[in-house]
């Protein structure tokens, strides 16, 4: 099965400040300023969904009135992460190859170990699938950087694409050095 990533660089902190904070001058900033992102996925929602628009309130607003639409939810926590943060990631990492290769080198499941990392800060409604959100600290992204420096010297100049994946996901976790990292599992 594969599957895609989308890592956003952002502080963590300021992402918990914001759920929950009732701010309506923010999501009326971010609402504008995200137009696009929300146009295009509501022009792929189910008819009985709700507008990303409505999930985003919910989600600066501290409510839940779509319980159903877990999936619209992780959606709009997307948006909102992209619009407090930038994205990391390179669209052109195979990010399935990554996630299949790697497992030697860093001694277990890369999944695993964004997971045993990952701290739920936000709460969000439950969904069933994707995407799977991993929350990283500063000092996680920081913790796992020598794990991704060993694995790159094992490497050496044998194999380009794991050279490849492991520098991009060493990048990743320094971007996500000074405040965190939300990443997409899709």
């Amino acid at each position: 099965m594969g599957f895609s990533f989308c890592t956003v660089a952002l502080s963590i902190d300021r992402l918990v400040e914001v759920c929950g904070s009732k701010d309506e001058r923010f999501l009326a900033a971010m609402v504008k300023a995200q137009k696009r992102a929300i146009a295009d996925a509501d022009d792929e929602r189910d008819d009985d969904a709700p507008a990303l628009r409505e999930v985003l309130a919910d989600l600066v607003m501290g409510t839940v009135r779509y319980k159903k639409s877990g999936h619209r939810y992780a959606q709009a926590f997307e948006v909102l992460c992209q619009h407090l943060g930038k994205r990391v990631d390179d669209d052109d990492l195979n990010p399935s190859w990554v996630a299949e290769h790697l497992d030697d080198l860093l001694g277990g499941d890369i999944m695993k170990i964004l997971r045993f990392y990952a701290k739920r800060l936000v709460t969000l409604p439950k969904w069933d699938g994707m995407p799977e959100v991993a929350m990283l600290e500063a000092k996680h992204c920081v913790a796992l950087g020598p794990k991704f420096a060993d694995a790159l010297n094992r490497v050496g100049r044998r194999d380009k694409e794991q050279k490849r994946a492991l520098t991009e996901l060493g990048n990743w976790l320094k971007a996500g050095e000074k405040a965190g990292l939300v990443i997409f599992i899709r």
